[in-house]
């Protein structure tokens, strides 16, 4: 049975889109949007870095690229074989996610390449271990970057901090991220 109206122009101009897509994304209240000001800046307020604790010590510049980087991989490794403490971020960040629905539990070659970060991490120090698992797997901003911006640092602080880089430097080794001084070296002297 056919329908009633008009018949269909097949050479319509159509467009794809649906509500979802022409609203405008919720960017936060103004008390949001004024503590994300006060955390990263006002130019970098809206930006989507802001809202996790690796991008906001990405956008002060206390982080570089390689090393936030390596503490996703990290962290979407560890997420894999334990579980997901929060899927939403997993979702968001996750660029190696499996296509399926089901997603492999116990993959040995996942547990070999998280043995091999932890050990390059225990060989950082314990306190490198604590703050990388502290800030990039269960998502919390150090306590020491508050300090930090308050202008009030203790004494251990910049230990902590320094703690923090060296073991997202030792991931980014290890996933490959950034050279090694002495690839550097060898490179280097291959060129001269």
């Amino acid at each position: 049975m056919a329908r009633r109206g008009r018949k269909r122009n097949p050479d319509a101009l159509r467009h794809h889109t649906t509500r979802t897509g022409r609203s405008k994304p919720d960017l936060g209240t103004d008390e949001l949007m004024r503590k994300r000001a006060a955390l990263v800046g006002g130019q970098n307020q809206r930006d989507q870095l802001a809202g996790d604790p690796l991008g906001i010590l990405l956008l002060n510049g206390l982080l570089n690229e390689d090393q936030v980087r390596a503490a996703w991989r990290f962290a979407i490794l560890r997420w894999r074989l334990f579980g997901k403490p929060f899927p939403a971020a997993a979702r968001m960040y996750d660029p190696y996610r499996p296509r399926s629905k089901t997603e492999p539990v116990g993959d040995p070659a996942g547990e070999d390449r998280y043995a091999r970060c932890c050990a390059a991490l225990k060989q950082c120090g314990r306190l490198a271990w604590q703050e990388v698992r502290s800030t990039a797997v269960e998502q919390r901003l150090p306590a020491w970057f508050l300090r930090l911006k308050l202008g009030q640092m203790r004494t251990g602080d910049g230990r902590r901090q320094e703690a923090l880089k060296l073991g997202l430097d030792a991931l980014a080794r290890e996933f490959g991220a950034v050279a090694t001084p002495d690839s550097r070296h060898d490179r280097l002297s291959k060129i001269a």
